[in-house]
């Protein structure tokens, strides 16, 4: 049997604790509050009432009725990948219109990614949202240019939103 001297042992001993703490290993996630299923849970309903009540707060000229929104959050991968770090639960809100007399299909509406930090101890903070109101800031190109109902194309309305050309 091979003797192994004490560095062996500090080195073993220094990448159990790394990979227990998600620094380093194998990239399994293991260590990053995305891959906690109970606290994603968790950061997706807090990202699903702070997004509702930003939609609630725009009214909607041309997609008139309730609107519906789906959270998807990222994998503790898909977070590294994006440089989201291990203190943020990153997830992606998606917006459509439910249909309505007035239009009886769903329209997507756009999407935006919202975080929720943290803690050490696994509370969970406030959610922000990461890049931009896109959903609300849709809505109000649309209510100016009517994109929804094709008086102006589509591509006029995305976020961002083209800067006016001289005239």
């Amino acid at each position: 049997m091979e003797k192994r001297g004490p560095k062996w042992g500090l080195a073993l001993a220094l990448a159990l604790a790394l990979s227990g703490l998600g620094c380093g290993g194998n990239g399994d996630g293991a260590g990053h509050p995305a891959s906690d299923p109970e606290l994603v849970e968790q950061a997706m309903a807090k990202i699903q009432r702070a997004a509702a009540a930003v939609l609630d707060e725009t009214p909607s000229r041309y997609l008139p009725g309730e609107k519906r929104l789906e959270v998807l959050c990222l994998s503790p991968e898909e977070a590294r990948r994006k440089k989201v770090g291990p203190e943020f639960i990153q997830c992606q809100v998606e917006a459509f219109s439910t249909p309505s007399r007035e239009r009886r299909e769903s329209v997507y509406i756009e999407g935006e990614a919202w975080r929720v930090p943290v803690a050490p101890d696994g509370t969970l903070g406030d959610p922000l949202v990461a890049e931009g109101y896109r959903i609300r800031d849709f809505i109000r190109n649309d209510n100016r240019l009517g994109c929804t109902v094709g008086r102006t194309p589509q591509q006029l309305c995305r976020v961002p939103f083209p800067a006016p050309t001289g005239g």
